[in-house]
């Protein structure tokens, strides 16, 4: 009779004891693997990376308006030099683009490459062109206001841009790429924009 009542005080036990299911720990279910990437940037739109910008040449000056200036800009771009891309570019004071021109980086290597000698290394030839764009918007390059050299063939001078530079008063800006590629521009009221009017060797 101890044993009955023994046994039966057992058996309840048991029955009430949570089952090995219930109290087993239930694996968590694993996160989705993190995506590599840039996250989306909060309020502002975030600043475009300057990765690969060489040279960043900025300047002011009047060209398309007598009252407020214009800004000069050349951006060389790449992982080198002797391979970068070179942008030039005129926007004025109220936002407009009145200029944009690409070209290779060497283009900005003339005649003054000799001073290295006959056969200047890749890292001379690097710091030339850096040295050309840093002075690419120099003082010499604008004028009081636009001109023609005296000796001027219609071949070098394009007459219908000159008609509608002239009158304006405004500055021109000269430069060259190349040994021999050299050329004026200036700002057309008409077309709203700067037009080259002359070229020469």
């Amino acid at each position: 009779m101890r044993f009955l009542l023994l046994a039966s005080l057992l058996t309840a036990a048991a029955c009430s004891s949570p089952s090995s299911s219930d109290t087993a720990t239930t694996p968590a279910t694993p996160a989705p693997p993190a995506t590599v990437g840039t996250p989306a940037p909060e309020g502002p739109a975030a600043p475009q990376s300057q990765t690969g910008v060489l040279v960043d040449v900025r300047t002011t000056h009047r060209f398309s308006s007598a009252q407020q200036p214009d800004q000069f800009r050349l951006v060389l771009l790449g992982d080198s030099a002797l391979t970068a891309r070179a942008q030039f570019s005129i926007v004025s004071a109220a936002g407009d683009t009145l200029w944009s021109e690409k070209f290779p980086a060497t283009a900005l290597i003339d005649y003054g490459i000799r001073k290295y000698g006959e056969s200047p290394t890749p890292a001379q030839q690097a710091h030339y062109i850096r040295k050309r764009a840093a002075e690419f918007f120099g003082d010499e390059a604008f004028s009081v206001r636009a001109e023609v050299p005296r000796n001027a063939s219609d071949k070098q001078l394009n007459r219908a841009a000159w008609a509608e530079v002239q009158p304006t008063g405004l500055p021109r800006f000269a430069y060259s790429l190349g040994e021999e590629n050299g050329q004026m521009i200036g700002f057309s009221p008409k077309r709203r924009r700067a037009v080259v009017y002359y070229t020469c060797c």
